[in-house]
């Protein structure tokens, strides 16, 4: 299983390392705004974003280690969804004055555009 992992990350840096800038920034800008979660630790939507983010990488190293660099690997965000509803139904209650409450519609609308792109490669991978 780490093989997978570790074989995966590698075709994960190479693929990532091939993007061209504006891409480069966005997938960075995704990673710090996921890791900004560690200065919450103590509140269970942050520790939720890292718990996600951490499975995330796991699914998908391990099919990059599978499948290639591809459009499919879109879907290993997959858990995004469900966090993204419990965020939703949570966030209302959480001050817009805070910088943690900053945080979290800074994350859910980034996860959202993001997702929105791993849709679209999704549904590029399955039709060419």
């Amino acid at each position: 299983m780490f093989d997978k992992i570790i074989a995966g990350k590698e075709i994960m840096d190479i693929g990532i390392a091939g993007f061209p800038l504006h891409w480069k920034i966005w997938v960075n800008a995704l990673v710090i705004i996921n890791l900004l979660a560690i200065f919450f630790i103590k509140k269970r939507e942050a520790q939720y974003a890292l718990a996600v983010m951490l499975f995330n990488m796991v699914i998908m190293t391990t099919m990059a280690a599978t499948f290639g660099f591809t459009k499919i690997l879109g879907a290993g965000h997959i858990l995004w969804v469900f966090l993204l509803i419990y965020l939703y139904r949570r966030y209302k209650k959480i001050s817009v004055k805070t910088l943690y409450g900053k945080w979290i519609r800074l994350f859910m609308i980034v996860v959202s555009i993001s997702l929105v792109i791993d849709i679209i490669d999704v549904i590029k991978y399955f039709v060419s």
